[in-house]
């Protein structure tokens, strides 16, 4: 792997500012929270704790400098410088002499990330393509894009939702694990539940966003049953749309012979779709499975209701 050795002279505007390895000197995978303070002074503000800081910008045509560390050896990750005017691809292009990108892949905010992992160098870009402006540019340690094994990532967000309930950490560790390996379908899935479950996200704007990344891990695995139920589960809890969430509870159904409660879910969209006889018969199901579930008593209700419409 080439070393990242590069000096450049970037012109915005009429100052130019100098890359010499990274930024000013700090380089990812090397230098230290130490490093970054010492050189840029005391961050301005806390983005993560003790993960993800903002620095006070030295130069007039920098408009944000963000450091992210490891937690533990508090060495630096990655740098994102973001400039006040935004450039195109072919300036960044010749200004740190990069070739075709290694890695492509579009967020979930819709934007293009390119990756040149020799030159440890993102570009992360202002739509879903490079005909785009440049919203920022990334230096990180290309060691990390192979470092960390995925089930690490994946054991982590698992921790995060479930055991430590820290929206914050989890949506750091889906961001980074997803950089690096996406094509993980449960990786997508966290990123799924981050958007749908964490009240400090904005609705509906998060259903989308959860949808968004629920349907990439279906893409990923389609032949895994809780993908398709957890695609059913969000139009039915998030958007209220039950001839959607039926479509793919249908397809996911073999999942209820792990958790029989998605009987219980089916048999609520057929209730509401008008489908009475459906609705029954999977009220019934779910109850001969679980008839001690907090849940039994609101189907027993649901079918004496419906028992007398017939």
């Amino acid at each position: 792997m080439k070393k990242i050795l590069f000096s450049i002279v970037l012109i915005l505007s009429f100052a130019p500012f100098v890359y010499s390895g990274t930024y000013v000197g700090l380089e990812p995978g090397i230098s230290t929270r130490k490093d970054a303070d010492r050189i840029l002074g005391k961050p301005e503000k806390e983005m993560l704790q003790g993960v993800r800081y903002e620095y006070r910008v030295q130069d007039t045509d920098m408009r944000l400098i963000s450091i992210t560390f490891d937690k533990n050896s508090q060495l630096i990750e990655k740098i994102e410088i973001y400039s006040r005017k935004r450039y195109f691809k072919a300036q960044y292009l010749k200004w740190l002499g990069l070739g075709k990108p290694d890695k492509q892949m579009v967020g979930d905010d819709g934007n293009l990330v390119e990756y040149y992992i020799d030159e440890g160098i993102s570009l992360h870009y202002a739509g879903s393509n490079d005909s785009h402006p440049v919203l920022y540019l990334s230096h990180f340690n290309p060691l990390l894009l192979n470092g960390k094994p995925k089930a690490d990532y994946e054991r982590a967000v698992f921790e995060a939702f479930y055991d430590q309930k820290d929206f914050k950490r989890l949506k750091q560790v889906v961001d980074e694990g997803i950089e690096r390996y996406p094509e993980s379908p449960r990786l997508w899935t966290f990123r799924a539940k981050y958007y749908f479950f964490n009240d400090a996200e904005p609705k509906p704007e998060g259903y989308y966003l959860a949808l968004s990344a629920a349907k990439r891990a279906l893409e990923l695995d389609p032949a895994n049953p809780k993908n398709h139920v957890n695609m059913g589960w969000i139009y039915q809890e998030g958007f209220k749309d039950y001839v959607s969430a039926i479509r793919y509870y249908e397809k996911g159904e073999p999942f209820a012979t792990l958790e029989p409660r998605l009987y219980f879910y089916m048999a609520k969209c057929y209730e509401l779709t008008g489908n009475s006889e459906k609705a029954v018969s999977y009220y019934q199901r779910f109850l001969e499975i679980l008839p001690q579930c907090t849940l039994a008593p609101e189907a027993r209700l649901k079918l004496e209701i419906l028992s007398a419409w017939k």
